[in-house]
């Protein structure tokens, strides 16, 4: 009361700073802790076993990612992700481009609860290796951005890290993955990762564990490079934890 102008000049400094961080509070929200855009997402988890020696990540291989999807196939599907990458996509015309890629598992969006704008999603057949040409999936906002959301997109084909693509699906709109933060430009099958074309985040056991770089990580169980979640309804959580 004594200091009116030294008193407002503070309570107008609160205020900006209280605004200021409520609104980077509300943006830090919507960026990590909405939910994500899926069927049922209370029932999705993050599959943790033994963080990997070096990174410190949740990693699982290829081979004991398999496993795990074997063994609650009936109660709990599971789904894996790579981490990301960079590619260069090269059309028809001749333009290059670079874009962001992640390599998901043929079940990833069908387990999600997901459906296409338009095409198909992956199926089991897109899961194999030495294919002819891969099939991929592009994010909702790389098709509006890059083909003004009315080109014909089905069926066009093109290089990606030299390797022969072809376009099957566009992802719903609002969806850009399950990493919150990060969204990849196209999906590719869990198996390109064969074509060594792909390159993504990795972990390993070193020298002395069977660990062959230059080889596919597919058959490598010393190789960690996948991120496994499951679809867990509440009435299966004691059956699939044992499993």
């Amino acid at each position: 009361r004594k200091s009116p102008g030294f008193a407002a000049t503070t309570v107008l400094t609160l205020a900006i700073g209280i605004g200021a961080n409520l609104a980077i509070f509300q943006l830090l929200y919507g960026v990590l802790f909405a939910h994500l855009p899926v069927k049922q997402p209370a029932e999705l988890y993050s599959l943790h076993a033994v963080q990997s020696p070096f990174d410190e990540q949740w990693f699982f291989s290829y081979p004991a990612y398999g496993r795990l999807r074997q063994a609650t196939m009936a109660n709990a599907p599971v789904f894996a992700r790579s981490g990301f990458g960079i590619g260069v996509l090269q059309e028809t015309g001749g333009a290059t481009s670079r874009l962001e890629f992640q390599l998901v598992s043929d079940n990833f969006f069908s387990v999600l609860g997901l459906s296409p704008t338009t095409g198909r999603f992956f199926l089991d057949g897109d899961d194999q290796r030495e294919q002819s040409e891969w099939p991929v999936i592009l994010r909702y906002g790389y098709f509006q951005q890059h083909f003004a959301g009315n080109q014909p997109v089905l069926g066009k084909r093109s290089t990606f890290n030299g390797v022969p693509i072809v376009i099957v699906g566009v992802a719903p709109k609002g969806f850009s993955g399950v990493v919150r933060g990060q969204a990849p430009d196209l999906w590719l099958p869990l198996a390109a990762e064969a074509t060594k074309r792909f390159g993504t985040w990795f972990d390993s056991l070193g020298p002395g564990y069977d660990v062959n770089l230059n080889r596919s990580y597919l058959d490598q169980a010393s190789i960690f490079w996948l991120w496994t979640l499951s679809r867990t309804p509440d009435g299966v959580k004691p059956v699939v934890a044992a499993q």
